[in-house]
């Protein structure tokens, strides 16, 4: 029984640093087995010890008497070695906590990477929007054929729609620029 339950174990480590997302109930099933077995077993060494210092058995043959021993030997061992399984088992349980936790915290990570990078284009998205909004704004005020504009009969009123368009959408940019929109 014991044999199996160490191999339950070296398989239950083998999953937790494969990355099995799904062996903590497992751990915990195992757990509950070694406890239910722990219980079986340590009672076996005060059974014996008694029955080994029993007056009844104080005649019996020296061959009697050290298989008794070596009986109770053999329950204090395996109850040694269950309760190292046991606390093997805790242990495993916290690492896959831990690396489980590490897991969330880099996905997280990447999450809110991700987030910024996207936060980052919808700035610089904006930033280019606005650059290019004064520009059209003022292009389409002139292409709506008012016949009372000032500068209509002006001879530069052509060159400064366009110097106002270039002017307003590079100091856009400039502005956008050291504020590190863009």
């Amino acid at each position: 029984m014991v044999l199996g339950i160490e191999n339950d174990v070296d398989e239950i480590e083998s999953q937790v640093f494969g990355g099995s997302t799904h062996v903590s109930k497992r751990i915990y099933q195992l757990s509950r087995e070694v406890i239910d077995f722990q219980r079986a077993v340590r009672p076996l060494r005060d059974i014996v010890m008694d029955v080994r210092e029993d007056r009844l058995l104080a005649d019996a043959p020296e061959a009697v008497r050290q298989d008794l021993r070596d009986i109770e030997d053999h329950a204090i061992v395996i109850d040694e070695r269950v309760e190292t399984l046991r606390e093997a088992l805790k242990g495993t349980l916290d690492l896959n906590l831990a690396l489980q936790t590490q897991r969330q915290n880099e996905e997280v990570t990447n999450m809110t990477a991700a987030s910024l990078r996207q936060a980052e284009d919808s700035r610089r998205i904006a930033a280019w929007a606005g650059v290019l909004f004064v520009p059209s704004l003022v292009a389409g005020t002139y292409g709506m054929n008012f016949t009372h504009m000032p500068e209509l009969g002006w001879a530069w009123g052509y060159a400064w729609g366009l110097g106002l368009m270039f002017l307003t959408g590079l100091g856009m940019y400039l502005i956008f620029k050291w504020k590190d929109w863009l």
